[in-house]
């Protein structure tokens, strides 16, 4: 069989795969509660902010990008479009969440549709294999080709999509805690949340 120096390209597109498989993981989507508006009382406010305020971002433990957030009352949210459950669809997060599900979609189908290529073109050259040394099947170099197109389909689904769409994700979940005190019309000056409206901060506010 002729040497195809595509080890490495190969390695590469089974990283791109196992990328898309934890992005694509399933989790069940988490139910939140929409964030009163500015108009509400300010400790009605105070008190969802302080419930659901982002406590922690985290990231898989072998995947060196943020893929969920952590609320103060615990709930663990994994996609970020849940997040505009409390923050509306105006809210600034919902053109990231908009482009991570899009450059995703993309990605993803370039990535899954590289594997199929490549798992057809490895089926072609195997099968052409029987008679090699004996006779080289011209199916060898067109397996080999339809290999290298799949390899290719994938390494642009990740440099192209996958990696726009973890960014969009990531600054999502790292823009909630904006987000909601814009939705809310909250400001927070270290420890102290106060409404943006009032001024100067009253001492002893809701924390």
């Amino acid at each position: 069989m002729p040497h195809l120096d595509v080890v490495d390209a190969r390695r590469r597109a089974l990283s791109v795969c196992l990328v898309a498989a934890l992005l694509g993981g399933c989790h069940a989507h988490v139910p939140l509660p929409l964030a009163p508006p500015p108009s509400a009382p300010f400790a009605e406010r105070a008190r969802f902010f302080r419930r659901y305020r982002p406590s922690a971002t985290a990231g898989a433990a072998r995947a060196p990008f943020i893929d969920r957030v952590v609320l103060n009352d615990g709930t663990t949210v994994h996609d970020p479009g849940d997040l505009l459950q409390m923050v509306g669809e105006g809210s600034s997060l919902n053109g990231l969440v908009r482009g991570a599900r899009r450059a995703r979609a993309l990605a993803s189908g370039l990535s899954w549709g590289g594997v199929a290529i490549y798992a057809a073109g490895s089926a072609l050259s195997l099968g052409a294999l029987r008679d090699f040394p004996e006779t080289i099947d011209p199916a060898i170099w067109a397996g080999a080709g339809i290999i290298l197109g799949g390899v290719i389909a994938m390494i642009i689904g990740w440099t192209a999509f996958e990696r726009p769409a973890i960014a969009a994700r990531e600054a999502a979940f790292e823009g909630l805690d904006r987000a909601l005190r814009e939705r809310m019309a909250l400001c927070v000056d270290g420890d102290l949340v106060r409404d943006c409206a009032a001024t100067p901060p009253v001492e002893g506010a809701p924390r």
